[in-house]
């Protein structure tokens, strides 16, 4: 239990030291109205990857052990909610509202759909994803830094790193591990992923959507109240990320009892790190 909440708080304990870093660089370095521009960006790539996500990362578990579902099946359905999530954005680039770098956005949607950490936590393999996801994010952070200091950082690059380096590291990680596997994707196992996906996606996802909405409406009235609206998110996500990751590792680890100690410990840590 101990080793997991480890390995696995080391990346997503580390992703949130990552964004709270790229949030600092942001803030700093542009105005309130350009920074709130930026996530205006950022709001339409997550309402999006929101989809690409689906519903299948909650049933992966139920996935892999009723039905046998390989990563194959998970990144071939994922990259098909990448493309369909790229048309929706080109419609309304072409036909409604002009999308600022909507060429990043959309190379961020199918990086995104290589994000297979619901897949390694189901199968408690933290420790494969861990070099590959934490060197992109320290390569990622270096580069950031160095641009910072040397007054060349671009409203491409932040964004970049905004969208683009948490992700990039799954990519090695799920491709080596399909070459492992070795498996084709199943047709079968693919509609049974979006027919039980669906269920969690209006449940987990769909009701969270007002989230990443707000900025973009928002945006349409002031940019600056936007930048001020991310800000508090920010804070906020960071010091929820600690009952998160013990969440997670509560409800995948197998053979694991529930019980009521379990979410008191989550609640209390995300309390007291929020406090602090």
């Amino acid at each position: 239990m101990i080793k997991s909440v480890l390995l696995l708080f080391g990346i997503r304990g580390f992703l949130a030291l990552y964004s709270l870093s790229v949030f600092s660089v942001g803030i700093s370095h542009f105005s309130l109205e350009v920074y709130g521009s930026m996530m205006i960006s950022v709001s339409l790539f997550a309402l999006c990857a929101r989809v690409i996500s689906f519903g299948f990362d909650y049933k992966i578990r139920d996935l892999i052990e009723d039905h046998g579902v390989a990563l194959a099946d998970v990144l071939i359905i994922k990259l098909i909610l990448a493309a369909a999530a790229t048309l929706f954005v080109l419609v309304c680039h072409l036909v409604f509202v002009p999308i600022e770098h909507i060429g990043l956005i959309v190379l961020a949607f199918f990086v995104y759909s290589f994000d297979t950490m619901p897949y390694f936590q189901a199968k408690d393999r933290y420790e494969k994803p861990a070099f590959f996801v934490l060197g992109s994010l320290v390569i990622g952070s270096v580069f950031l830094w160095n641009e910072l200091n040397a007054g060349g950082l671009t409203r491409v690059q932040f964004l970049a790193a905004c969208i683009l380096v948490p992700s990039f590291g799954w990519v090695l990680v799920s491709l080596r591990e399909i070459f492992e596997e070795r498996l084709k994707p199943d047709i079968s196992k693919c509609q049974i992923i979006i027919k039980e996906g669906f269920e969690m996606f209006t449940v987990a996802q769909l009701s969270g959507l007002y989230a990443n909405i707000i900025p973009i409406v928002v945006g349409l009235q002031s940019e600056v109240y936007v930048a001020m609206y991310s800000i508090v998110l920010k804070i906020s996500n960071f010091a929820k990320s600690f009952g998160q990751v013990l969440n997670q590792v509560f409800f995948y680890k197998r053979n694991n009892g529930g019980s009521t100690l379990q979410p008191l410990i989550s609640i209390l840590g995300s309390a007291i790190i929020g406090a602090v």
